[in-house]
């Protein structure tokens, strides 16, 4: 047997869900904007990315892909790149919206 107490009459906190703003203008940006940071943000930046794209897209309800599972709508993306010295900004990583 355990130490530990069962309790049945305390209720389940509500989940707060934090709104902190983004340092990133993702939620602003248009589709051909962009914005340039430091190479030394790229590894940060991609992982960001990435969830930024998966927060901006869902299953469709009826079609399929080509191996059957949901097809993805796609509501933004983005995307990472380097950029060299040719850009207005200098070398680092720019991300684009392109949808």
């Amino acid at each position: 047997m355990s130490d530990i107490k069962l309790d049945s009459d305390v209720q389940e906190p509500k989940i707060r869900k934090l709104k902190r703003k983004s340092k990133y203008p993702f939620e602003e940006m248009l589709v051909g904007q962009s914005f340039h940071q430091p190479m030394s943000k790229m590894k940060s930046l991609s992982c960001l990315v990435s969830r930024k794209n998966s927060q901006h897209s869902m299953n469709h309800p009826t079609k399929k892909d080509k191996d059957g599972d949901p097809a993805k709508i796609i509501n933004k993306f983005f995307v990472l790149r380097t950029v060299y010295d040719d850009d207005k900004k200098g070398k680092g990583v720019r991300v684009f919206r392109t949808i």
